[in-house]
C-alpha cells in the first residue's frame, strides 16, 4: 500500500516524528493527526516538525487537529470523514510518564486514546501499533516476540502499554485487521547528528548529574561553598567537579538510536509482515559504561556503580529522589529476543549501531545546545 494514505498519530512526539518525517521523505501520502499547543496550530507544529528534520515534503501531508483521549478524538464531520476509509494507520501517540500521580493520565491516553483512534478508522486494514520492549513489566531472562502476561510492573506506563497490545490485538481480531506490533527499547537521538526530539530515559540521569555539577560548582566558586562542603562536593585540580555517588547497575541498558528504530520500522512496514518485533541493540551497555561516558566528556568525577547496595549521605538521598523511577532499568534482568526482527533486517543488512563514547557526546552535546528541548519548537 505504499501510495494509499497512511495515518500517523504522534507525528510532533519523537518516535512518531522522526518515523512521520521519514515516510514524508520518500514521497508516502500522510494524514497526521496532531494536538495544537499554545500558540502553534496543528499546522504550525508540522511545518516545525519537517524544518527540525530538513524534509521538503513531495506530498504536503494532510493535517488534522484531534487529542486522542477525548471523545472522538474531538474531531470535526470533515475529518471524520478523510479518516473513515483510511486503509492504514501508524499509532505512535503515547504518555511516556512512570509516575504514578499520572496514572489516570498514562490510561486515558494510552489506552482509551488507543480505542478512539482505532473507532476513526473504520475500514483500516493494517494497523501499525508502538509499544516497547518494556511492557512485558518485571521479569527476568528472555522476553520473546510475542504477548506477554507478567506478574507486575515497573510503573503505570508499562503497564498501560501491556493492556494496549492486548487491546490493539482484541480490536484487530475482531475486525479482521492485520495488526503489527513494535517493541522499541529505551530509544535516543540520531548517531549521525544527536537530534532528538525527547530527553527524558538516556536523557535524564545526564541532565541531572549537569545540573548539580554547575550549581555546586556555582556554589564553590561564587559562594561560601557550603551547600557544596555539606552534600560531599569539591573541586579537583583540573577543575572537574567530584560527586561522590553510587547508581545501581546490576542489569543492562538496552539502546537504541532513533535512526536505526527508523530504518527497522519502515523496513517491517514494508515486508508485509504482522505480528510483535522487538526493535532492541543486540549488545546491551551498562551504567558503568554510561558513567565513564559521562566523566570523560563532562568534568566529573566520584561517580562509581555497585550491584545492589548504595552510598549513603545527603547527596546520594537528594540524587536518588530525582531518579528512582529510573533505577529499575540500572537493574533491569530483561534480554529481548528479537529473532523475527532480524529475519527481516539481516538481509537488508540493517544493524544497531553501537552507541560509542563519540556518539553520546554528539547526543547529549545536542541536549545541552537545545537547552534539553527548550529551544526546539515542534
Amino acid at each position: 500500500m505504499k501510495n494509499s494514505p497512511i495515518l500517523i498519530t504522534g507525528a510532533t512526539g519523537f518516535i512518531g516524528g522522526f518515523l512521520a518525517g521519514e515516510l514524508i521523505k520518500r514521497g508516502r501520502k500522510t494524514i497526521l493527526t496532531v494536538r495544537p499547543k499554545g500558540n502553534d496550530t496543528a499546522r504550525q507544529r508540522v511545518e516545525n516538525l519537517l524544518k527540525f528534520l530538513n524534509i521538503e515534503a513531495k506530498h504536503e501531508p494532510v493535517v488534522i487537529p484531534a487529542e486522542i483521549d477525548k471523545p472522538g478524538m474531538g474531531l470535526s464531520v470533515e475529518h471524520q470523514r478523510i479518516l473513515r476509509d483510511v486503509p492504514e494507520v501508524l499509532h505512535c501517540a503515547a504518555d511516556t510518564s512512570f509516575a504514578e500521580r499520572k496514572k489516570q493520565q498514562v490510561e486515558a491516553t494510552n489506552l482509551q486514546g488507543l480505542r478512539n483512534v482505532f473507532n476513526a478508522v473504520p475500514n483500516c486494514e493494517r494497523f501499525f501499533h508502538m509499544s516497547s520492549a518494556y511492557s512485558a513489566g518485571i521479569q527476568e531472562g528472555l522476553i520473546t516476540e510475542e504477548l506477554q502476561y507478567p506478574p507486575d510492573y515497573h510503573n503505570p506506563y508499562e503497564k498501560s502499554k501491556n493492556e494496549a497490545e492486548k487491546l490493539i490485538t482484541d480490536l484487530c481480531r475482531e475486525r479482521k485487521t492485520n495488526l503489527t506490533i513494535f517493541r522499541p527499547s529505551i530509544t535516543y537521538g540520531d548517531t549521525s547528528t544527536g537530534k532528538s526530539l525527547r530527553f527524558n530515559a538516556l536523557y535524564f540521569p545526564v541532565r541531572t548529574l549537569l545540573l548539580f555539577r554547575d550549581s555546586l560548582k556555582k556554589d564553590i566558586l561564587e559562594r561560601s561553598g557550603k551547600r557544596a562542603a555539606s552534600l560531599g562536593a569539591s573541586i579537583n585540580k583540573n577543575g572537574s567537579i567530584r560527586l561522590p555517588l553510587t547508581f545501581p547497575g546490576s542489569g543492562q541498558l538496552n539502546l537504541v538510536p532513533i535512526n536505526f528504530l527508523v530504518e527497522a520500522v519502515t523496513a517491517i512496514m514494508d515486508s508485509g509482515e504482522t505480528g510483535i518485533f522487538h526493535i532492541v541493540n543486540p549488545k546491551s551497555d551498562t551504567v558503568g559504561q554510561l558513567a565513564h561516558h559521562i566523566e570523560r566528556h563532562y568534568s566529573i568525577s566520584g561517580l562509581a556503580v555497585a550491584d545492589e547496595t548504595m552510598q549513603d549521605g545527603p547527596l546520594q538521598t537528594l540524587i536518588n529522589s530525582y531518579m528512582d523511577l529510573y533505577y529499575p532499568y540500572f537493574c533491569d534482568k530483561r534480554r529481548f529476543s528479537d529473532y523475527r526482527t532480524r529475519e527481516i533486517l539481516e538481509p537488508l543488512g540493517i544493524e544497531c549501531p553501537e552507541l560509542t563514547s563519540a556518539v553520546f557526546k554528539r547526543c547529549m552535546d545536542f541536549a545541552v545546545e537545545s537547552s534539553w528541548g527548550a529551544e526546539i519548537r515542534v
